[in-house]
């Protein structure tokens, strides 16, 4: 129905649009065939012969022309102003308004008409334009594509709401039902309103009108069917209660099934409506969600100072309530006030419920800093405290961490300790007084300069404090000056000493220290410097230099080395130290040994796992080397050798081997290749009774075999075939 209102006004408009054109036509019709007579005329007098009645002629055709023209210059100007209408009525029919029904799609003339969409174009998005709503839109048009103009939509409803209503509710007696506990669905294209024609008694069974309106101003009147029930009340729920209790709630109370409370809203306090069906009838319940529970919150007492204060919301925090609370002080609040002040703190919020809390203001008549002297000691800040506040529990303390030697010069914030909280405080230090301190007379050698602090004994102040001479003195030359130095602390404050300085020649040679008798075995590395040095008193730490070309650390005796030093000056000391170079003998080897030994067997190990142990120790612990063989054939100083120096070849390997075996009590003895040219030497070990190969020393790369405990058939198939070849008889067999 809405469509073809629409389409009926649409047409009746371009009817009248292409009414106007016609009669604008028409009317200039026939002053266009007037104007073509003429010009034909005109036309035929001038293709004429000229005769001598032509000047005459010509006279009366002038009179003709200008009689035309006359007759030409209306017709023009209706044909122009028919023009222009006709231009004013196609631009004044785009620009007229469009209407459109709630809930239809959008289009303007511009969009439809022929002659005018080629004028206009649409400027505006009309799938903006919201149609659920009734009221005027306004859209944008170019005119020729440039020439801005505006003309607007205006969405009507026209169209009555479709109202379907339950058949019948049930609500509790006495009650005042909503509109909308009758209203199944409403079909309509924009928002609507309900309200009730007369107020309905529910004292009892009955019906009621409901008027529903929707913002065309349409109305329907509707009849709704209701019945009461005593059964059924409405119920009040505090507020933060669940959805869920609610539900289990109300289920339980009056048996309503398909509960629906999507319509309550739990976060705001209200009257509100559940549905549901009781005995297979669709009922209505009011549903209250009320706030009686008075706000909390957390109230804090003060101490302070003369001049400070604090906000009410640093009072009171951690307020807890739904809504808002207001807050409310019992006197208020008065900082001017010196002493204890008791405050009613009393917390409403917006349902009515209140709460009343006490905090307490004890505002102290003293200023909120103080200034002492650097230096000053915990205990004399207590007592200046004391002094401003007094001495009884209630007045401010100082913090027991406080710690005054932490302050330097300058303002510093720290906290004293109320009865009820803790105060903001600054001490300001100031530092006033010069240092004080003492100095000492000094010998100092030609041109060596002492630093100020070199000559201070002691000195007193609370900061720090630096020195410097008020002249440099001249240590050039031999003499005794006066000297003077200038202390000066952190805070700008000086004081001055004099002392006596002395400058003399250095003719002391240094001391050497450290000089000792050194005792070692043939072959041993000795260091002979080891913790030998040389102190002068001018120069300092000396290097101390060793003669030692007297010493023969190969061949066992008694020598001597000779320690020197020089200073800066020439002046130079030395000293001598015996050297005692000693056989090594077997009890050298085995304290050796037995050090080893200690460190990787056990008593618990077999025979074999202590033979392990010492082949593992050998190979990892020595290093191949042909420097030590000079010392082949000599037992004592190869092992011994292979001990301190950890290197050696490979008769340093088996004697090494040798004696850890023997004093580990493994029977052992030793076995050498057959070409005494080419010479090497291993061990032959006795263990569980058999006799087997170990050889300790690496064999040339890159062959590569692990001799422990190895049968003579074994050691054949070393890839050298000459590298194991002994004399056959000589040495016990192997298993």
């Amino acid at each position: 129905m809405d469509e073809n209102k629409t389409t009926i006004t649409e047409d009746e408009e371009i009817k009248e649009a292409e009414g106007a054109t016609e009669e604008a036509a028409s009317e200039e019709q026939p002053q266009a065939e007037d104007v073509s007579e003429e010009a034909s005329e005109e036309t035929s007098e001038e293709t004429s012969e000229e005769t001598p009645e032509k000047i005459s002629e010509d006279d009366t055709r002038s009179e003709n022309e200008k009689k035309s023209h006359k007759k030409a210059l209306p017709a023009l100007f209706i044909c122009a102003a028919v023009i222009i209408l006709c231009a004013a009525v196609i631009l004044a029919v785009g620009l007229l308004p469009q209407y459109t029904e709630a809930g239809d799609s959008v289009s303007v003339r511009a969009d439809k008409l022929p002659l005018i969409s080629e004028l206009y174009t649409v400027d505006s998005d009309l799938t903006a334009i919201d149609t659920g709503t009734v009221g005027t839109h306004k859209v944008k048009l170019l005119l020729f594509g440039k020439i801005p103009l505006n003309t607007s939509v205006i969405v009507r409803d026209t169209t009555p709401p479709e109202v379907y209503l339950f058949d019948e509710v049930l609500i509790p007696r006495g009650t005042l039902p909503s509109p909308t506990d009758f209203i199944r669905s409403v079909k309509d294209s924009t928002s609507v309103q309900y309200e009730f024609a007369s107020v309905p008694d529910t004292a009892a069974d009955g019906s009621v009108e409901i008027i529903v309106t929707d913002e065309g101003k349409n109305e329907v009147t509707v009849t709704g069917y209701y019945r009461v029930s005593d059964t059924l009340t409405d119920r009040s729920f505090e507020h933060g209660i669940t959805p869920d209790f609610i539900e289990a709630r109300l289920t339980s109370l009056f048996g309503i099934d398909a509960l629906d409370l999507t319509g309550v809203n739990f976060n705001t306090c209200g009257s509100y409506r559940a549905w549901g069906y009781l005995d297979g009838m669709r009922c209505a319940i009011g549903v209250n969600i009320d706030d009686t529970t008075p706000p909390l919150a957390t109230v804090h007492s003060f101490d302070l100072l003369s001049g400070q204060s604090v906000d009410i919301n640093e009072i009171v925090t951690d307020i807890e309530d739904i809504s808002e609370v207001n807050i409310k002080c019992v006197p208020e609040l008065d900082f001017s006030k010196i002493g204890h002040t008791a405050y009613e703190i009393i917390l409403e919020d917006e349902y009515g419920n209140n709460s009343s809390y006490t905090a307490n203001i004890n505002v102290h008549g003293v200023k909120s800093g103080i200034v002492v002297e650097a230096g000053t000691s915990a205990d004399e800040f207590a007592d200046t405290l004391s002094i401003l506040f007094g001495t009884g529990d209630e007045f401010p303390k100082l913090p027991v961490n406080f710690d005054p030697k932490r302050l330097g010069i300058g303002s510093f914030e720290t906290e004293l300790v109320g009865k009820y909280s803790n105060i903001p405080f600054e001490i300001t230090v100031e530092d006033t007084i010069p240092p004080e301190f003492s100095l000492r007379k000094m010998t100092v050698y030609i041109g060596t300069m002492p630093s100020p602090e070199d000559l201070v004994v002691e000195c007193k102040d609370a900061t720090d404090v630096s020195f410097e001479f008020e002249y440099t003195p001249d240590v050039s030359r031999p003499g005794s000056l006066l000297v003077s130095i200038i202390a000066t602390d952190s805070a700008g404050n000086t004081s001055i000493g004099s002392t006596v300085l002395k400058v003399s020649e250095d003719n002391v040679p240094p001391v050497i220290y450290g000089v000792k008798a050194i005792t070692a075995y043939e072959g041993d590395t000795v260091s002979f410097r080891s913790g030998v040095y040389a102190i002068d008193d001018k120069d300092g730490k000396l290097t101390v230099k060793a003669d030692t070309s007297a010493v023969n650390i190969y061949a066992p005796g008694t020598y001597y080395v000779t320690y020197t030093v020089s200073d800066a000056e020439g002046n130079t000391a030395s000293a001598t130290a015996p050297v005692t170079i000693k056989s090594v003998t077997a009890e050298a080897v085995n304290e050796k040994a037995d050090k080893v030994l200690s460190g990787i067997i056990t008593t618990s190990m077999s025979e074999t796992e202590k033979a392990r142990a010492i082949y593992d120790w050998c190979r990892k612990n020595l290093k191949y080397s042909t420097s030590t063989s000079y010392l082949m054939g000599y037992f004592n100083k190869a092992a011994y050798s292979g001990f301190t120096k950890h290197y050696g070849n490979c008769y340093t390997y088996y004697a090494v081997a040798s004696a850890l075996l023997t004093r580990a009590g493994i029977e052992n003895t030793v076995i050498q290749r057959n070409d005494p040219k080419n010479p090497h030497y291993w061990n032959l070990v006795k263990v569980g009774g058999s006799w087997y190969h170990l050889d300790t020393c690496p064999q040339p790369a890159p062959h590569k075999l692990e001799v422990f405990l190895l049968t003579d058939s074994q050691l054949k198939t070393f890839t050298l075939d000459y590298y194991y070849k002994f004399a056959a008889g000589v040495y016990p067999a192997t298993p």
